[in-house]
């Protein structure tokens, strides 16, 4: 449970006396988020742990693209791409792939462009400019709910199993999640 507390400060800790009436001062764990000051209880949260998805082909949709100016690896521009099952026993689950944008990494964006159904003639037409990037984000907005087949794979990340985007493919002739071929 979230709740906006007024007239607190980013950092401040208030005391029983000062917090609103009805807003449990328990833990007085309080953080800035959207700009306004917040109070959070964790007491109502369901702890929820996600096994990896199956490995192999799962139909999905496109749901995030963003440009990302610095990625936390490189340093360099890159795009985050966020997919989401559609259909089947794992619909709704999410899946996340990062590509970078340096010249030795073009490849696997125009991959996915494509997968998303861009032709190879649009793919060559675009323009993006990092200076500018109204113009990269625009033609990933475009891309919104594309279906297509992301190819999902496991890897160990400090002792945890966690599953990985290893390529997207396109859905074309692909009308349900029972009829991606493997």
């Amino acid at each position: 449970m979230i709740q906006r507390l007024e007239g607190a400060r980013e950092g401040s800790v208030r005391t029983p006396s000062q917090t609103p009436q009805g807003v449990e001062a328990a833990g007085n764990c309080k953080c800035e988020w959207r700009g306004e000051v917040v109070k959070i209880n964790f007491g109502d949260v369901e702890v929820r742990e996600f096994e990896p998805l199956p490995t192999g082909r799962h139909l999905a949709k496109l749901s995030s693209a963003e440009y990302v100016a610095e990625s936390g690896r490189s340093g360099e521009p890159a795009v985050a791409w966020q997919y989401t099952v559609d259909g089947g026993e794992y619909d709704g689950r999410k899946a996340f792939l990062n590509t970078s944008l340096q010249p030795q990494s073009l490849w696997s964006t125009q991959r996915i462009l494509t997968a998303l159904g861009m032709s190879k003639e649009e793919v060559d037409a675009l323009d993006w400019d990092t200076d500018d990037p109204t113009g990269i984000q625009s033609s990933l907005d475009e891309l919104l709910e594309s279906p297509c087949v992301i190819v999902i794979g496991h890897e160990m990340f400090e002792g945890t199993k966690r599953q990985r985007v290893r390529r997207v493919l396109s859905a074309e002739g692909v009308e349900s999640a029972g009829e991606v071929p493997f």
